[in-house]
Formats: structure tokens, sequence, C-alpha cells
């Protein structure tokens, strides 16, 4: 059983977080997760990476062997605009991640495939023999990247949706935190509603037909972004 006054020891001293870690239970078969870890050094990496707070709090990735493995960073311990409370942590770990888990038990390597097919299509149009002007090589690097967010928030709307309507902690989280949490999926959602008006696209479509979600949105980039940059 973990309780507020363990994670508030564990936020203050960082070596004891590894040991608060591995104490929660994540209630789950063995074969859905592989382990829960503490992840520091990863952690302040995807940080800096991400630049001041904004690193992630935790993920879920699915081993060779089909299992899900979760990774809990400094970020989460760290991070008082998201998480201050133990339930709020809780709720992150076993209603958000433990989530992923299970979408990717149903969906297998599906996400991660997809990724890797946008990817291939724009090396395979930027490897074709011609000179590209700036305008065109800002309009396929865009694409690529709101091809990602698309199979990213095909995975983080259901998550979110979960953790905020359904969870186990649903009723116990801080406000603030609860805040948060809307503030994600509402930024996942617009992002869906701005594909299905500009592009005539639905999100899941990024995973079940990635070659031609990548044709569709590059034709239509200029809008889909005009529509981002009006929405900030």
């Amino acid at each position: 059983m973990i309780t507020q006054s363990d994670f508030e020891y564990a936020k203050a001293h960082p070596e004891a977080r590894e040991e608060f870690v591995r104490r929660i239970d994540i209630g789950d078969r063995e074969d859905l997760i592989a382990d829960v870890s503490y992840r520091p050094h990863i952690g302040r990496l995807k940080k800096a990476l991400a630049g001041g707070n904004n690193g992630p709090l935790m993920s879920t990735s699915k081993t060779h062997c089909g299992q899900s493995r979760i990774f809990v960073y400094d970020n989460a311990f760290d991070n008082y605009e998201y998480i201050q409370h133990a339930d709020d942590f809780l709720s992150c770990l076993l209603d958000h991640e433990r989530y992923h888990a299970r979408q990717f038990e149903r969906d297998e390597n599906r996400p991660l495939q997809a990724m890797r097919m946008l990817h291939w299509e724009l090396v395979k149009r930027v490897a074709r023999p011609r000179n590209w002007n700036c305008d065109e090589m800002a309009a396929l690097t865009s694409t690529i990247n709101r091809c990602n967010v698309a199979v990213k928030a095909s995975i983080e709307i259901p998550a979110y949706e979960h953790q905020l309507r359904r969870g186990t902690y649903v009723d116990r989280i801080s406000e603030k935190f609860r805040s948060r949490m809307e503030e994600s999926l509402l930024k996942y959602t617009k992002f869906e509603q701005i594909l299905k008006c500009n592009a005539g696209l639905d999100l899941r479509d990024a995973i079940n037909d990635p070659a031609s979600f990548y044709t569709t949105v590059h034709k239509n980039i200029i809008a889909i972004d005009r529509e981002i940059i009006l929405s900030l």
C-alpha cells in the first residue's frame, strides 16, 4: 500500500525512488506487463530534449516477447506542475500507462510499425533525384510530424479518456492534476478534429493504412498547419 508520506519521501530522496516504484502492485498478469522500473537517466535525457519540465512522466513500450514495460522518470517526482499527490502518481501509472499496455496487447506492434512506415514514406520522397526547395522540404517535414502526432493521438486519447472517466483513481486525483490531464486530452482531440475537417481523416487511419494517410496529409498539409497555428 503506497501512502502520501511514502510518495513525499520518494520526492525528497531520489535514492528511494527505485524502491518506491518497485513496491507498487501493478495488479496485472505477468504475461501482460514484464516490469515497472525507475529510469532517471532516460528521463533526464527526454526532459532535456523536450525543454524545461516538459519531459514525460512515464512511458510504456512493448518488448520483443510481447510483454509491455513501464518506465517511470524523475519528472514524475520532480514536476510539481503535474503530480503533487500519491493518487496523481498512481493514476498516471495504473490508470494511464497500464491502459497503454492493454492497448499494445490488442494492437500488438501496429503503432510502432505505423511510425516506421511513415518515416519510410518520407525517406522515399526525399531520396528521389530532384532538387527540393525550402517550401517543399518544410511541407515534407511538417507532414511526417503531423502523421507521428496522429499515431500518438490514436493511442493517447483512449488512455486519457479511461484515466479521466473510468480510472480507479478518477475520484481521488487532485484538481490541478485533473486539469493538466484534461488539457492534454483536449490538445489531442483538437488535432483529431483538424484532421477530420481539413483532410477527412480518422486517427486510426494512420495505423491501419500509414502510406495512404501520409499521402492525404501531405496533400492537405498547408490547410492542416494553418488550422493548428490558429488553434494555439
